[in-house]
């Protein structure tokens, strides 16, 4: 009778002590998760310095204004240039250069894109989102791949050590690629100077684009538009860090 008695606090203290033991094994699963992912955006925040420290940076916006104008001299001088998407250079050369050292996809390679992707040289440099990784992975081609939640995270990023730059709350919707890539060079490249062609300080132009214009139709510019913060913030953005020298606009 008596070990009978002590059979229901034999397994409540058997049960405490497996659940003690679950919950230590969620908190050592949680702890080399976050080991992981610290260790993995070092990586890539290293990526950033090895590749822009002390370069003089270009980067290539897609604003319909950079058409037609012949800067591509000026931009081949740079020590990096950087290009956006599937932003083409042939038979444009004397608009937009030759080099292209870095090109970042920051659109989601689905069946929208992939056909215009497939015409961007394979030689070119690629950084992309995590989000395009096993696609490009099925092609075999090399790239650099950064974390999902840096497109959203860049403005919060960068406010955290640049206050003066964004003003007000971050806005629940992450700006284009072009503004992203330009925010994590600025923060983790170190570079010697930055300079931009083809970035918009115009909201009305804010979403046309050079590469294929005629093909997308409203409902993609909608669609598109829907996904970003509203254009007013990255410009102003641009602005305050051209009035801190932090970059330079070119004549486009």
């Amino acid at each position: 009778l008596s070990s009978i008695s002590r059979q229901p606090a034999y397994y409540a203290t058997r049960h405490r002590s497996l659940s003690k033991s679950a919950r230590m094994r969620k908190f050592l699963h949680a702890m080399m998760n976050r080991a992981r992912r610290r260790l993995r955006w070092q990586s890539v925040r290293f990526e950033f310095w090895r590749t822009f420290r002390g370069k003089r940076v270009c980067l290539i916006g897609n604003a319909a204004a950079i058409d037609g104008l012949r800067l591509g001299q000026a931009i081949d001088a740079c020590d990096i240039v950087v290009r956006f998407n599937v932003a083409l250079v042939e038979q444009r050369e004397a608009t937009v250069g030759t080099k292209t050292d870095v090109r970042f996809v920051g659109v989601t390679l689905n069946e929208r894109w992939r056909g215009p992707f497939e015409e961007v040289p394979a030689a070119d440099p690629l950084w992309t989102f995590d989000k395009n990784a096993a696609y490009l992975r099925t092609l075999r081609r090399p790239f650099v791949a950064i974390p999902d939640k840096w497109q959203m995270l860049a403005l919060s990023f960068f406010k955290r050590r640049h206050p003066e730059v964004i003003v007000g709350p971050i806005p629940a919707k992450p700006p284009r690629s072009g503004v992203v890539f330009l925010l994590l060079v600025l923060l983790y490249g170190r570079p010697r100077g930055v300079v931009l062609y083809g970035f918009t300080r115009h909201e009305t132009e804010a979403y046309q684009a050079i590469y294929r214009a005629n093909e997308r139709r409203q409902e993609d510019l909608e669609r598109y538009a829907q996904a970003h913060c509203e254009p007013s913030v990255e410009i102003a953005i641009l602005q305050k860090l051209k009035d801190l020298n932090m970059i330079t606009f070119g004549s486009a």
